[in-house]
């Protein structure tokens, strides 16, 4: 019933991670939400996400699948995935690619979402013209 701060005291949430990464070697499962933190109080320099839609349309989906023998301690699942590479994915949208402490990149999947709002606003703008 009490909080659990992990780098972060005191802990704000029942669960409260910072500063710096946490690493999840497999699945998530969560019966709540997962909220970023955003609050407009929190923000300055505020501007709109210009050229969405040709940001969007460098970008290339692809299926995958780990090389769980060349990498066993990272707990990579066995199916087919689907995702981006973060390489190409930060030539395009550099805001979504991060890199680890190890020197690996991992991509913020939760940062595309206003990027393909303002890109079906852009489209939908061409269409409706």
């Amino acid at each position: 019933e009490g909080t659990l701060g992990v780098g972060a005291f005191p802990a704000s949430e029942r669960l409260h991670v910072g500063n710096g990464h946490l690493r999840v070697d497999g699945d998530i499962i969560l019966s709540g939400t997962c909220g970023a933190c955003s609050d407009e109080r929190f923000k300055d320099d505020v501007s709109g996400i210009t050229e969405a839609l040709e940001k969007l349309l460098q970008m290339r989906g692809v299926y995958f699948d780990w090389k769980r023998d060349e990498f066993p301690d990272r707990g990579f699942n066995d199916r087919t995935n689907v995702g981006f590479i973060a390489q190409d994915l930060k030539r395009v949208y550099p805001e979504a690619v991060n890199t680890t402490s190890d020197g690996f990149y991992t991509v913020d999947y939760g940062r595309l979402t206003p990027l393909l709002v303002e890109g079906i606003k852009q489209q939908q703008g061409y269409i409706s013209e």
